[in-house]
């Protein structure tokens, strides 16, 4: 699914090319300080992306996700190694599936990651990803990064499946939409700081979203514009913050997919307002892109998740979708 999307995305908010869609032409962001995130199946895109695409993505940041390539384009494995046990081969998925993927051309050298930077959140209570799926994620990552500092994770928080939060959500340990959790600790903050820090100036409950939040034209990134064919809405959203919106040449970027259940289809603009990202991006001048999916319940997605199972290649990872 979206094999092109985030690739023609981020030429896009950075270079300003002449696909650009209606809201990301005009930024000029720094080229050198793109990062990306999810939660869930989010989580497990953000990985697939960063992997793909490690020349121009410097932090990967996964809530609730996992290892790259976890369920090898099968559905039991994304079910059960990918959810509920974390019984997962990551030898194997770091060694055999990575350099598969690199001789198919279908990543960019995995070297690359030796100097990124990551950041993992499991909550203790997770009972839909299980918080081993993310420690597998973690250890995906250490056969590639050499330095130890470039880690930050946190295991502690006893959250269910959710975007954690300080301010805004349920209760920590609820399990439903629009899955953002009040578990007193800011995800959002702890990630970006760890990615742009040490040092961002860190939101309290009264830092205001000033900038700007946009739409822009998904369709733009499809062949005959049918993202809908590849169950991606055809509306995306753009948080600018305010001393972004004149100059964005200073600015970093920074993308953020939502999880299932968390499309706007689903929850409306709760996931781009209320996950935690845009307070920081106005305290600290980085740009927030939200790709949306769409359900899409007779193609098999009935939840709007991102393709983190790669269904959508022959073999689950030659052409990958990213």
């Amino acid at each position: 699914m979206a094999n092109q999307l985030i690739p023609l995305l981020l030429s896009t908010i950075l270079f300003a090319t002449s696909h650009a869609a209606p809201g990301l032409e005009q930024y000029g962001a720094d080229g050198n300080q793109v990062s990306v995130s999810g939660i869930s199946a989010g989580g497990f895109m953000a990985v697939q992306v960063h992997v793909a695409y490690s020349a121009s993505i410097m932090g990967v940041g996964v809530v609730a996700g996992g290892p790259y390539w976890c369920a090898r384009g099968n559905l039991m494995y994304a079910l059960n190694q990918c959810m509920e046990t974390g019984d997962i081969n990551v030898d194997y998925l770091a060694g055999f599936a990575t350099s598969y993927a690199l001789g198919f051309n279908s990543i960019d050298d995995p070297g690359n990651m030796a100097n990124a930077k990551m950041y993992v959140f499991g909550g203790s209570r997770d009972s839909v990803v299980v918080q081993e799926v993310s420690r597998a994620a973690e250890e995906y990552y250490r056969h590639f990064i050499t330095d130890n500092n470039n880690f930050l994770t946190e295991y502690t928080v006893p959250a269910e499946h959710s975007m954690v939060h300080d301010v805004h959500g349920n209760a920590c340990g609820h399990k439903g939409e629009p899955y953002i959790n009040n578990c007193g600790y800011n995800a959002a903050y702890e990630m970006l700081n760890h990615f742009y820090g040490p040092g961002l100036e860190r939101p309290t409950a009264n830092t205001r979203q000033d900038g700007v939040l946009l739409e822009f034209d998904q369709t733009e990134f499809f062949p005959n514009g049918n993202a809908a064919k590849e169950s991606v809405a055809n509306t995306g959203y753009i948080y600018v913050p305010t001393g972004c919106i004149d100059d964005g040449s200073h600015c970093r970027v920074h993308i953020a997919l939502h999880g299932c259940l968390q499309q706007y289809e689903e929850i409306g603009d709760q996931y781009t307002t209320l996950s935690g990202y845009n307070e920081v991006a106005e305290l600290n001048d980085i740009i927030v892109i939200y790709p949306q999916t769409i359900a899409k319940p007779m193609g098999g997605n009935r939840n709007g998740c991102w393709d983190c199972i790669q269904s959508g290649s022959t073999d689950g990872l030659h052409e990958a979708d990213y």
